[in-house]
C-alpha cells in the first residue's frame, strides 16, 4: 500500500477521533447560560465525525484492496472535470451570498451534474431541483438554519 494512502487514512481517522470528542465534549459540558435545541450542535459534530472515521476506515480497506491492480495515468478529460468542479465549488461560494441559497444551489447542482456526466437536461434539471428543494426542507424548515437570502430574498 502507497505511503500516500496510508497518510490520507490517517488523517481522516485523526481527525474524525477529534471531532468525535468535541462532539461529545458539547453535550456533556453543557454551558447554563446557553439555550439549546434537542439536538444541540454536540450531536451534529458526533454524528459527522462517526461518517468520516467510517469514511477513512472505508479508504483504507478499499484502496488496499486496489493496490495490486495498476493505475493508468490521469487523462486530460480528468483533470478538465477536477478542475471544473473546483470552479464550479468556487462560483457557488461567489453566488450564494449574492443571489442567495436556492439559486445558486440551482446553479451549482446543473453545473455539477453535467461535469460528472449527466448530459440530458431533463435529467439534470430534475435531479437539481428535487436535490435544492430536499436541501432546502432538510435544513431551514426541518433543522431551523438561516442560509444566505441573497439579494432577491427568497
Amino acid at each position: 500500500m502507497k505511503k500516500a494512502v496510508l497518510i490520507e487514512g490517517a488523517m481522516l481517522i485523526a481527525l474524525s477521533l477529534l471531532a468525535m470528542t468535541e462532539g461529545y465534549r458539547l453535550v456533556v459540558d453543557k454551558d447554563p447560560n446557553a439555550l439549546y435545541d434537542v439536538l444541540g450542535p454536540g450531536y451534529y459534530i458526533f454524528v459527522l465525525s462517526f461518517v468520516l472515521l467510517a469514511t477513512g476506515i472505508a479508504h483504507l480497506v478499499v484502496t488496499r484492496e486496489k493496490a495490486a491492480a495498476p493505475q493508468a495515468p490521469a487523462t486530460r478529460e480528468m483533470r478538465v472535470r477536477l478542475f471544473g468542479a473546483i470552479g464550479g465549488i468556487a462560483l457557488y461560494l461567489l453566488l450564494i451570498s449574492i443571489i442567495g441559497y436556492p439559486l445558486a444551489t440551482v446553479i451549482f447542482f446543473l453545473i455539477q451534474f453535467r461535469i460528472v456526466g449527466i448530459t440530458s437536461w431533463k435529467l439534470n434539471l430534475a435531479l437539481t431541483l428535487a436535490i435544492t428543494a430536499c436541501y432546502y426542507y432538510i435544513f431551514q424548515e426541518y433543522c431551523g438554519m438561516i442560509f444566505p437570502r441573497g439579494i432577491f430574498h427568497l
